[in-house]
């Protein structure tokens, strides 16, 4: 199903009639917000709905060939579907992924064992591309199999803000700004952040074979120089676009996650770079991947900014009268790099480095009532370990994906960290989020 929600600021179509009850913008990004009193730690809770945001399947590299010439001394292995695609196995751990969450929401109450949903009991909406449609497809047969529950996206190519607010000029940003608070964040050069990941780079360079000797000298180094050691270079942006930069961490990113992606993708250990790399190297190699976003991605200048109509949709579903009793994004690794920023959330799946967005992974969102009718909010991150994923291991009770209740600075209760006041919540979340309004 294709809908026209761009046209109507991102919004989901079954809120358009409740955008009276939106939250007024109460600061722009960086103020301090301190939850209100607490009334002590609630008793025995009940689900009453369930907010997901999901990166996509397994797919290949986005493009070929992965690297520029200098970086790998060998061609990368093929991939059976066009580069960026989800491939047939990313499909079933999406699917499998899909029927754990129906198990987990069966158990707790939300939906029923087996049956179909009740019509508008589930709400899915992808980003336009192929790798996003078909998850969230996949998911929906996992989760409600021959249910005919609509997928939502918008009509053109990567068109919707939801999910690529900036690269659309939907929100007020500043790339000189960004860059300056990507540097200080790295500790004022980025140099800095490579150290602190220096063992992953070292292993990377081996595997990879890099550098080649013209590449080393373009960057003005001597013969022999590794990945680490080339330089950061700014790309030039257009105004109000995402910044980007060449070197140690856009390279090296997307070598690590193309390597991390043949691993889950369950390709023969000889292909997964080049028979180099074993199931801990891509664990340590996650970790340049997790510190390019951190620094692209969750950096609060631009978190606030990417991440504020994917968060508007959050509190509107939380807050809405009636509401479907899941809804599903399926996006990007940018998107929940975005989200862990703005809300300072933090994980950390098996097979991959802290924080790093795990492929079929998602931040989830849980509205709950108290036996007084007060409602609260938890936030979970949950996804399949990296070795779940390439065996496609059936995920059940005893063998169950990461599922992590995480801390939430801006509003926590002092009695459980994992737990905020719904009004709380909607108020510091709010606060902290940058739209086009605020100019």
């Amino acid at each position: 199903m294709k809908s026209d929600q761009a046209s109507r600021g991102g919004r989901p179509f079954w809120t358009v009639a409740l955008r009276g009850l939106a939250l007024g913008a109460l600061a722009l990004a960086g103020s301090c917000v301190s939850p209100a009193p607490e009334e002590g730690a609630p008793g025995e809770l009940t689900l009453e709905r369930v907010v997901m945001f999901s990166r996509h399947g397994v797919r290949p590299p986005t493009r070929l060939p992965v690297l520029p010439p200098g970086y790998a001394r060998e061609a990368w292995p093929a991939w059976d579907v066009d580069p960026g695609h989800l491939t047939a196995r990313g499909y079933e751990g999406a699917r499998l992924i899909g029927a754990w969450t129906r198990q987990n929401l069966a158990a707790r109450g939300l939906f029923a064992e087996s049956e179909c949903p009740a019509e508008g009991a589930v709400f899915v909406r992808t980003n336009t591309i192929h790798r996003t449609r078909e998850s969230g497809r996949a998911f929906l047969e996992g989760f409600a199999p021959s249910c005919g529950v609509p997928i939502a996206h918008s009509a053109g190519e990567r068109d919707d803000p939801l999910f690529d607010a900036i690269d659309l000029g939907r929100a007020p940003f500043d790339p000189a700004a960004a860059r300056a608070a990507i540097e200080a964040r790295a500790g004022g050069d980025l140099a800095m952040s490579v150290a602190r990941v220096r063992p992953a780079f070292d292993r990377l360079s081996e595997i990879l074979g890099c550098c080649a000797p013209a590449l080393c000298q373009e960057a003005g180094l001597s013969e022999g120089c590794s990945l680490g050691d080339l330089p950061h270079v700014w790309e030039d942006t257009p105004a109000n676009r995402r910044v980007r930069f060449t070197g140690p961490f856009a390279q090296g990113g997307t070598a690590a996650q193309s390597l991390l992606l043949a691993y889950v993708e369950g390709k023969p250990m000889r292909e997964v770079g080049w028979g180099r790399a074993s199931a801990q190297d891509i664990a340590l190699l996650s970790e340049i991947h997790a510190v390019e976003f951190d620094l692209l991605a969750r950096t609060p200048y631009i978190a606030r900014r990417a991440a504020a109509f994917i968060l508007d949709h959050v509190m509107e579903t939380l807050r809405a009268p009636q509401a479907p009793a899941l809804s599903l994004l399926v996006g990007h690794d940018t998107n929940i790099a975005n989200l862990g920023g703005v809300l300072d959330l933090h994980w950390r799946v098996p097979g991959y480095a802290p924080d790093d967005q795990a492929v079929s992974g998602a931040i989830g969102f849980e509205l709950l009532r108290d036996a007084q009718g007060r409602r609260y909010v938890r936030v979970f991150y949950q996804a399949p370990s990296a070795d779940q994923l390439r065996a496609l291991t059936p995920l059940t009770p005893d063998n169950p994906p990461y599922l992590a209740y995480l801390e939430q600075p801006l509003c926590a209760m002092r009695e459980d960290r994992s737990l905020c006041r719904l009004e709380d919540f909607l108020r510091t979340t709010d606060a902290v989020l940058v739209r086009e309004t605020d100019g």
